[in-house]
């Protein structure tokens, strides 16, 4: 057994099978993480629309004449950007529009008023404003 330790035709092949064995995962992760692709090209495009369309809005247009880019400069941006990028993106704008439009609201408390307007008609209740003078 203690000869065995000592053989050099064994320590090589030990070696040989270490080596062989740590060097197996650097063949498996030599691909590039941007070789493949998330979104196929008509999502890409349509991800590219819907932020175009966010940022394209009246509300937007002076902050990017304040950062000094226009529509198409930001169009070769967007596609220069890899899928999950555009993802995160393309999140962004929905939230900026989902949060800019106050139509909803607007029409929800015109509606609330409305509806106590007429249940004060119908319980006969009169609105009186006095002066506290």
């Amino acid at each position: 057994m203690k000869f065995l330790f000592l053989n050099k035709r064994f320590i090589g092949l030990v070696a040989l099978f270490t080596f062989s064995v740590a060097i197996m995962p650097l063949r498996v992760m030599a691909l590039p993480s941007g070789a493949l692709s998330i979104l196929s090209q008509a999502e890409r495009q349509a991800q590219v629309d819907k932020i175009l369309d966010a940022l394209s809005g009246p509300q937007a247009k002076p902050h990017l004449v304040m950062i000094g880019m226009d529509l198409e400069e930001l169009e070769t941006k967007l596609a220069q950007l890899d899928d999950q990028q555009l993802m995160v993106v393309a999140e962004k704008a929905d939230q900026v529009k989902a949060a800019g439009d106050a139509t909803g609201l607007i029409i929800a408390l015109l509606v609330i008023a409305i509806l106590v307007v007429i249940l004060l008609i119908l319980l006969k209740k009169d609105i009186q404003i006095k002066d506290k003078k």
